[in-house]
């Protein structure tokens, strides 16, 4: 049971201060009773009064071994009493140990380098970059409900929220394509050509709104965007048609890598069919929450910025690069690819029979592994989204104790993204309080049209 909360409690004074001395870009906390998080274990939070919350966002799909991992602490704890930071100018050794284990996991027959950021938005700046100056040329494409960072580049290269684009500071030669959306999109499931149709635009785009192709960055499935998966051969068809303009496909790996997805370690293999980038970014879950990202490059397209001067104060730094390593071998020996997609399984199937229990709230259901996402569509119709309903339900199982997250570009999508720790008994509470959750709503919907 929850403990309640005095008069004026802890939560008002913190949120007092984050209105008075926090800039006001970062909007109200999530929920309208804000969760004050005072600390973590495994995949469970904590408020000030103590109260436990079943963790299935991960901190936005970060949280990837569980927090306060006994085996991070003690790495952590060593690596600072040895020493906190040295900067790329000068030679260290856990950057390069974190690289070479990081390329043991990247497909065979290309050579690897790594250049590693503070975060995927970063990563992502610096992917851009080496396009272009790799491919000489300037343009570059995304797909219309992308999430790929809210700085420079990057910025107009996100559309997935609305909110999310100032056209003010966006880079002109950013370009997008339609997203191959096949439930609500302008081609859909029913169509067998929808995938070739999608494809078409991105070439249409490529050649007749782009002057020059620097290259395409992908999410192999769009997280804040709603968890909407790129459709088999997608992503392998459209990096071709890129190369074979001189371009440089990029993965964005941000939220899909280190075995999320469960059946494979990097989004982009999913579909097993040789999908080919240059350049994958990734951060998040590489160090548990840890400030750290990575762009991991193929050789010849590094090669293009040698001698070239860029700088990163913090990239790499040894205990960045100590936690990477240590969250990266505990998702092996700790075997969590597997686990993600055996609750994914779970989770999945579930979410399906509640899909058919409840149609007329649920009108789709996606993902892979612990990369999960179910669209709120009135009456199931995929023209009407029902954000209003998404909001409900998530402030509702926040009642439950159970974390989750929200997406899609009409803010119509619940998302899980939860630490890849998560048991059977987790996965199972989370559905059985859903579904009481939606008996609920759907008998109040009905009573409200009768």
């Amino acid at each position: 049971m929850r403990t309640t909360r005095a008069c004026y409690s802890a939560v008002d004074e913190a949120l007092a201060r984050r209105q008075q001395f926090l800039h006001p870009v970062l909007g109200a906390p999530f929920y309208p009773n804000p969760i004050l998080m005072t600390h973590g274990k495994g995949q469970f939070i904590f408020d000030e009064s103590g109260n436990k919350y079943l963790d299935l966002y991960g901190g936005v799909c970060t949280t990837s071994v569980g927090h306060s991992h006994p085996r991070l602490l003690q790495a952590a704890e060593e690596q600072m009493k040895k020493i906190w930071h040295v900067p790329q100018i000068y030679l260290q050794e856990k950057n390069a140990e974190l690289a070479e284990y990081i390329i043991g996991k990247m497909p065979k027959g290309s050579d690897w380098v790594v250049y590693f950021t503070n975060s995927g938005g970063e990563a992502t700046e610096f992917a851009i970059l080496n396009a272009r100056v790799h491919s000489r040329q300037n343009d570059y494409i995304t797909l219309r409900t992308a999430y790929h960072g809210l700085a420079g580049s990057t910025c107009r290269a996100t559309t997935a929220c609305s909110g999310w684009n100032w056209k003010a500071i966006a880079d002109p030669c950013v370009k997008h394509t339609m997203t191959p959306d096949l439930y609500k999109g302008t081609f859909r499931s029913d169509d067998p050509n929808a995938v070739n149709k999608y494809l078409a635009d991105m070439e249409s785009t490529a050649k007749d709104l782009c002057s020059t192709v620097a290259g395409i960055g992908l999410e192999p499935f769009q997280g804040v965007g709603g968890v909407i998966e790129m459709p088999p051969g997608y992503m392998k068809k459209s990096y071709e048609i890129i190369k074979s303009l001189g371009g440089v496909c990029i993965a964005d790996e941000v939220q899909t890598g280190w075995g999320r997805t469960g059946e494979t370690y990097w989004g982009f293999q999913k579909d097993d069919d040789g999908t080919d980038p240059d350049i994958v970014v990734t951060a998040k879950s590489m160090a548990n929450g840890w400030p750290i990202g990575a762009v991991i490059v193929k050789k010849e397209v590094a090669d293009s910025l040698t001698g070239a001067a860029f700088f990163n104060t913090y990239g790499g730094n040894p205990v960045a690069s100590t936690i990477a390593l240590e969250t990266l071998r505990i998702i092996d020996s700790e075997k969590l690819q597997d686990n993600a997609d055996r609750q994914g399984d779970i989770i999945l199937d579930g979410l399906r029979s509640l899909q058919i229990k409840f149609p007329n709230i649920i009108g789709d259901v996606r993902g892979k592994g612990l990369m999960i996402g179910f669209e709120i569509s009135k009456d199931g119709n995929p023209d009407a989204p029902d954000a209003e309903m998404t909001t409900t339900i998530i402030n509702a199982m926040r009642d439950e104790n159970i974390l989750v997250g929200k997406g899609g570009y009409k803010g119509n999508v619940v998302r899980l993204k939860p630490p890849l720790i998560i048991t059977d008994e987790d996965s199972n509470l989370f559905l059985d309080k859903l579904e009481t959750i939606l008996t609920r709503l759907s008998r109040v919907a009905k009573y409200t049209h009768a």
